[in-house]
Parts: structure tokens; C-alpha cells; sequence
């Protein structure tokens, strides 16, 4: 529910409930060791301020009751269940002028957070951010000012993606763990291969647009190529640094991006990548 303060100012308190059940594999140098399951239900309550148009900030608390078990093979950690809570900040902007490929404009996500009495997990403060830029510009107009494009292609638009977060090295449970891994998150590793208590993950990406959806629809399709570097800490283990290049077809969709593509890992990885959803 919301209370409107002003015109262009609300103040709003969100009460939710998550239940959870997820399937996740645990890797250890590309080799799957086990399926686990993790079974998550929980409320919280935020209280926040939104400008209605490019910002929100809002602080919220989190309980839930989880378990985390192995369904197949063996990864010689322990199953267990137990509660956790967890309060947090978190400060959105968003600039960009189109939620499924800017052209335009800066999307950015900070969270800080604390977790506490958490089964298998000291308590810990929690930091994370997420990022992506986007400018349009065309290579033709730049070499040659007098150069007039094809309105339905002949454009490029560089896209700067990142995001990062850290726990201060706390040995907190699996489940609670950052991970990377999959679709435009490491595109040539598994769905969440690498989990660890530190993060970063760069992505910069240049699209080409070659072709224009027919009206209504106006959506556009790019060639793209994107470059991706991550790098994951745990304690008790080695540091895990990965670096990939994936290119292929970008295209806006009625029902959302759709990316196929081709992913190359620096490590031996290969993957061919298709998502439905956002661009980063």
C-alpha cells in the first residue's frame, strides 16, 4: 500500500511473502558434484520513498525458515535447516530510456545489508551493487559528419555492465552465498557454478543494429559481442578468476530480449547462450 505525499513524491510500505524452491548444482573445476534443493519460506515488510520517475530508496527486514539438501551425488557438505534474518537499504536509479535495449542513460542498484542469527552463518554485513550504462552513437557519423544512416539499422549502441558484492570474507552458509555463472553472468560457466562470499563481474558489450520489426511492432535486431570477467573469493578456497567472449544475435521481442549466441571461455568452457528477458 502507498500514501501519496505530493505529486510527484510517494512514500509507500510494501508487506511480502516468498516461497522458494530452487534446484542448484555444486561444481568444483567444472564437474558437477551434487544437485541440492533449496526450499525457502518467508515474509518482510519495506518501508520506502520513490520519486515516481528515476528513483527509490527504500529499508526493509527479511525472515525466512530454509533448507538446504542434496537431492543427487555427494559434495561433502552438510544439509541442514534452520532460520534467517536479514535487514537491508537499498538506493535504485534508473535514466535509461527503454527497459529492454537502452540507447541511452545509467541503471544502478546499492544495497547494504546485515544478516544475522542465520543457521550455519556468523553474523554479516552485506554490500552489493549493480550497474549498467548505455550510449548510442554510429562509427559511419563519427568518420564522416555528412554520412545520413538507414533509420532501421546502420547504429551502435556500447553497453557497460557490471555488479559486485561482499561479505568481508565471513564463512556464511552456502545458501546465502553470492554466485556467478550462466547467461550473461559468465555465459560460457554453468547456471551459478561459482559461489563465494566476494564478487565482481564486468561485462562490456557493443550491439550493431541490422534490422528494424515491422510497425506496430518497432522492435530492433542486433549483432552483438560482449566481453565478460569475473572473479570469486571464499574462504578456505582458491580464487576463482573467469574470463569469456560471447557475439550473436540480440532482438527486441513483444514478450522481451532474446539472445542467441555462442559463449568461449578462456578456462575451456563453451556454451551456446539463449535467454528470454532483459539485456544485463
Amino acid at each position: 500500500f502507498t500514501r501519496l505525499s505530493s505529486s510527484e513524491h510517494t512514500y509507500f510500505a510494501a508487506p511480502h511473502v516468498e516461497l522458494l524452491r530452487q534446484p542448484f548444482s555444486i561444481y568444483r573445476n567444472q564437474l558437477r558434484l551434487s544437485d541440492r534443493q533449496l526450499q525457502s519460506l518467508g515474509l518482510g515488510l519495506d518501508i520506502g520513498w520513490t520519486n515516481q520517475r528515476t528513483q527509490e530508496l527504500r529499508a526493509g527486514v527479511d525472515l525466512a525458515h530454509i533448507r538446504w539438501n542434496t537431492t543427487i551425488g555427494n559434495d561433502s557438505q552438510p544439509d541442514f535447516q534452520g532460520n534467517s534474518q536479514r535487514a537491508r537499504v537499498r538506493y535504485s536509479l534508473d535514466t535509461q530510456d527503454r527497459a529492454l535495449i537502452p540507447q541511452f542513460g545509467l541503471r544502478l542498484v546499492a544495497e547494504a545489508a546485515y544478516l544475522y542469527e542465520t543457521v550455519g552463518s556468523p553474523n554479516t554485513p552485506q554490500l552489493y551493487t549493480q550497474a549498467s550504462y548505455a550510449h548510442r552513437f554510429s562509427l559511419h557519423k563519427m568518420f564522416s559528419p555528412a554520412f545520413q544512416p538507414n533509420p532501421d539499422r546502420g547504429h551502435e549502441v556500447f553497453v557497460l555492465a557490471g555488479e559486485g558484492g561482499t561479505m568481508f570474507h565471513r564463512n556464511v552458509a552456502e545458501p546465502f552465498r553470492f554466485t556467478l555463472g550462466g547467461p550473461l553472468r559468465l555465459s560460457a560457466s554453468a547456471i551459478d557454478e561459482y559461489r563465494g562470499t566476494d564478487y565482481l563481474l564486468i561485462e562490456p558489450a557493443i550491439l550493431r543494429r541490422i534490422a528494424r520489426l515491422p510497425q506496430p511492432l518497432g522492435q530492433s535486431i542486433y549483432l552483438g559481442a560482449a566481453y565478460e570477467y569475473g572473479h570469486v573469493e571464499a574462504p578456505g578456497a582458491a580464487n576463482i578468476n573467469r574470463q569469456d567472449l560471447f557475439f550473436g544475435i540480440v532482438a527486441e521481442t513483444p514478450i522481451g530480449v532474446v539472445t542467441l549466441a555462442p559463449a568461449i571461455g578462456t578456462n575451456g568452457e563453451r556454451k551456446f547462450v539463449f535467454t528470454l528477458g532483459k539485456l544485463f
